[in-house]
């Protein structure tokens, strides 16, 4: 997004400036104040230049060119209340600004509100279509809210010049692979590398994986691995291949050597990755020993604080994530570690304060309304608010698609579907199951017409769940309810014997579901709930508070609740598989 921003800033700067030399010889005072304000932002004194525009808005609040260069001085002075407001006074004097209108949507994306965002740049290229920073703006959002279909489509609209600048290739490929045309993806990365002498190792182990070139994957991800931006996630993915194909032996005695040389980030990386195994003796005498070597690094201070967690050892665990903060301010990461073991510690006000501070920040992040809700509730306060289970746990039982004349029929349709997607054979590290097995891509792309045929059976269902929530304009589900929606995701998980879901949220999502295509018989005849979603309760290590809502599940039952609720699976005993179809919903 960095390029996108800087060719939005440069296009709208010269224009500026060129409306200012336009006045000739003659210069007004109020022509030269903005001059100066233009020439003070491109000399990065942005205190001078909000001094020089504020004169000029206070002299004349109509001025449509000094409130555009003022939020653009906002914008670059992460002062985003201040941007908006211009902008809006701005667009209420002529709504066709389309220079406006992009910088609304750069404004709004800055503040996670992809939706508006994508409105905003929408808006921009309705009143000028070959406006070409506005349409590169749209694509990259639209890639990274999840849209690489749109995003692909966006990119191809773009100039033959524009299509060839390494960003944008790049971009197109992994547009590619998202939507899981992976031979097309190769390709195209291919040309890219060949067109530029380049080498874009972390894509390719990405593409790889999913044609199931395991081998190939991971030597493309070992060539990443001292790589200071891309080494920690390229080892987490290398990791997870190992973990998925039953190999995680191999992988750990693997990694483990590669962390007595590495640095301290990729030390914490790789303990994570054996804390996610579940193996914390090896974490923990990995991190002993990187302490030793490094000293009392950030990364290792805030995994070590991971390990005490879930040892019990919570006083520890939160001396260790508050240190890990103080030396990381402001880092989400690290204010999520220190909220999870301050509430463990029966530190509540200090859980609540990271809450309230991370949603100023990131105020749709499903996990931090979580635990704005579960400090709440640890202090004894109302936290019904967020937790109204009548209200906000829904089960529909689904009518049959078109050309299925029962539901029955339908879910063996879609359970063979399913069944062939489950190639992996163990469950992901990086995922809440345990047990089991889930599918590797997003299967809104699994040109599949049992699948396709599922998304179009929940639209009732989603719509009456809309209608019943409201649009309570302070509420973190009703302020996003704009009638309208889209699936951010979807996925298939196949629980076995013993399988269960650790109690989690979706902190990317705004309504999560369940849909059971197979149920074992245990979870209708068993009194201990087995094989049932429940909600309400933490993750074991930082509370111990207890579920408080179950749902049944049935063959053929979709089940929609807010993405910031705690939920989790009671273990099933019995060998029958329990298979579902699980997906995420964001407001459109």
């Amino acid at each position: 997004m960095t390029a996108c921003l800087q060719w939005s800033a440069v296009l709208s700067h010269s224009k500026l400036k060129m409306k200012t030399q336009n006045i000739g010889n003659a210069i007004t005072q109020e022509a030269q104040i903005f001059q100066d304000a233009l020439t003070a932002l491109n000399s990065e004194d942005l205190r001078l230049a909000e001094t020089k525009v504020f004169e000029l808005i206070a002299k004349d609040s109509k001025n449509i060119d000094a409130l555009y260069l003022g939020a653009i001085i906002a914008h670059r002075s992460n002062v985003p209340k201040l941007a908006l407001a211009r902008l809006q006074h701005g667009l209420a004097l002529n709504p066709s600004h389309f220079e406006m209108l992009n910088l609304l949507g750069l404004v709004q994306q800055d503040s996670h509100d992809s939706v508006r965002a994508e409105k905003a740049f929408r808006a921009s290229l309705s009143v000028k279509p070959d406006y070409a920073a506005a349409r590169r703006n749209l694509a990259f959002l639209l890639l990274n809210s999840a849209q690489p279909d749109l995003a692909y489509d966006a990119f191809c609209e773009l100039s033959p010049q524009d299509q060839t600048v390494p960003t944008i290739a790049l971009a197109k490929a992994t547009c590619l692979k998202d939507c899981h045309r992976l031979p097309e993806a190769l390709e195209a990365l291919e040309t890219l590398e060949s067109d530029h002498s380049t080498r874009h190792d972390f894509l390719r182990g990405q593409i790889l994986t999913g044609q199931m070139q395991y081998d190939p994957a991971i030597q493309a991800y070992e060539s990443l691995f001292t790589d200071p931006v891309q080494g920690p996630q390229a080892i987490q993915n290398a990791a997870q291949i190992y973990a998925m194909t039953g190999q995680w032996k191999k992988g750990k005695k693997y990694f483990l050597k590669l962390s007595k040389s590495a640095a301290p980030d990729v030390c914490a990386v790789i303990a994570d990755i054996n804390i996610k195994a579940g193996d914390l003796s090896a974490a923990r005498k990995l991190l002993k020993s990187a302490l030793k070597m490094h000293g009392k690094h950030p990364a290792l201070l805030k995994t070590n604080s991971e390990i005490s967690l879930l040892q019990g050892e919570v006083r520890d665990a939160y001396i260790a994530a508050k240190e890990a903060l103080t030396a990381m301010p402001g880092q989400l990461d690290y204010m999520a570690q220190f909220s999870r073991a301050a509430l463990a510690a029966g530190e509540f006000e200090d859980a609540l304060i990271a809450a309230q501070s991370a949603l100023k920040m990131v105020p749709n992040d499903q996990f931090w309304i979580a635990m704005l809700a579960t400090g709440g509730r640890a202090k004894g306060q109302n936290y019904q608010y967020y937790y109204d289970y009548p209200t906000m746990v829904r089960a529909y039982d689904l009518s049959p698609p078109t050309g299925y004349d029962t539901i029955e029929d339908f879910n063996t349709a879609l359970s063979k579907a399913l069944s062939e997607l489950h190639i992996f054979r163990s469950a992901p590290l990086d995922q809440s199951l345990r047990l089991g097995t889930q599918t590797e891509f997003d299967l809104r792309f699994a040109d599949n017409p049992v699948i396709d045929a599922f998304f179009q059976s929940i639209d009732s269902a989603v719509q009456a769940y809309m209608a019943a929530i409201g649009t309570a304009t302070t509420h973190p589900i009703g302020r996003r309810n704009s009638g309208n929606y889209r699936i951010a995701g979807a996925w298939s998980v196949k629980l076995t014997k013993g399988g269960f879901h650790v109690n989690h949220v979706h902190p990317q999502g705004w309504l999560s579901s369940s849909y059971y295509v197979e149920v074992p018989p245990e979870v209708a005849a068993s009194n201990d709930k087995s094989g049932w979603i429940q909600f309400g309760q933490p993750p074991t290590e930082i509370s111990d508070m207890t579920a408080e809502h179950f749902v049944e599940p049935k063959a053929g039952r979709l089940v929609l609740f807010p993405s910031y609720m705690w939920h989790g699976t009671v273990p099933i005993k019995g060998k029958a598989a329990r298979l579902t179809l699980p997906f995420d919903i964001i407001p459109a």
